[in-house]
């Protein structure tokens, strides 16, 4: 099964590969009734817990439209919120 991963830093291309042994955090999704969690690595850059809060809440609303509207069902899409295990802060 494949792992969505965010990658925060410089820009890659589609393909490109790292070499890691860990993720810097997940973000806690809950797509079409399914958990799908998007695990984040953190290279360098911008990063807004509050920004990317925001975003998934968002994605989560469109992703509940895009089934009612194309798929003609309900289902649960939710943003739970993002957790960085290596230094301990959550949500």
């Amino acid at each position: 099964m494949e792992t969505d991963v965010i990658v925060i830093g410089p820009a890659m291309h589609q393909g490109d590969v790292l070499d890691r042994n860990h993720f810097d955090g997940v973000v806690r999704f809950i797509d079409d009734s399914v958990r799908d969690d998007k695990h984040i690595i953190y290279i360098g850059g911008f990063f807004s817990k509050s920004f990317f809060s925001f975003y998934f809440r968002l994605y989560a609303l469109f992703k509940s439209a895009l089934y009612l509207l194309h798929k003609r069902k309900l289902c649960t899409c939710r943003f739970e919120g993002i957790d960085f295990p290596s230094s301990g802060r959550t949500r």
